[in-house]
């Protein structure tokens, strides 16, 4: 029944919301069954005019406005199992 109640939960949370561009831990299918207790699909894809830097004295990348010519490579995740 606590996982029903949960699953229709979720489904609820993830209306509207159809895909999510994500390029750095979110991009671990071992990160994401810890932190939503599924792995929803992807696909590969490609954010231009944007680059990935280090931010210091943190474990996770930022991506900011670049030029043109850059890109980051990443995922597209949307719902699913």
């Amino acid at each position: 029944m606590q996982q029903q109640q949960q699953r229709e939960q979720q489904q609820e949370q993830d209306k509207g919301m159809t895909a999510l561009f994500v390029y750095g831990t979110l991009m671990a299918d071992e990160v994401l069954a810890t932190l939503l207790h599924r792995v929803p699909q992807h696909k590969p894809a490609t954010l231009s005019g944007f680059s990935r830097h280090s931010i210091k004295g943190v474990v996770y990348p930022a991506i900011i406005p670049s030029t043109a010519d850059s890109s980051v490579s990443g995922l597209v995740r949307s719902r699913g199992s």
